[in-house]
């Protein structure tokens, strides 16, 4: 049995449609929290590609042609892993 569809936030499943993403995915609104995000994405990435990706940060390659290399990647994600390898670097 499949579990319904909850906020990665708030767990809420009152949820609204809120448009397709740029890789054309559903989108999704919580009714509560207010959180965007799109159907699916709470699924982790492998730990291999996450040090493919750890690995070309730490190169120096901009996010976008890391995420046209790894398509199944968001750029805000290579930019938030970006902002967090910076901060743990820095202290």
């Amino acid at each position: 049995m499949e579990k319904p569809l909850a906020c990665p936030k708030c767990h809420s499943t009152s949820l609204l449609k809120w448009g397709l993403g740029a890789s054309g995915r559903q989108k999704y609104r919580c009714a509560l929290c207010r959180r965007q995000f799109v159907a699916g994405s709470d699924h982790f990435l492998e730990p291999e590609k996450k040090a493919v990706v750890m690995r070309l940060i730490e190169a120096g390659v901009e996010p976008a042609k890391i995420r046209e290399a790894i398509p199944d990647i968001s750029l805000r994600w290579v930019y938030e892993l970006r902002r967090r390898m910076k901060r743990d670097r820095q202290g």
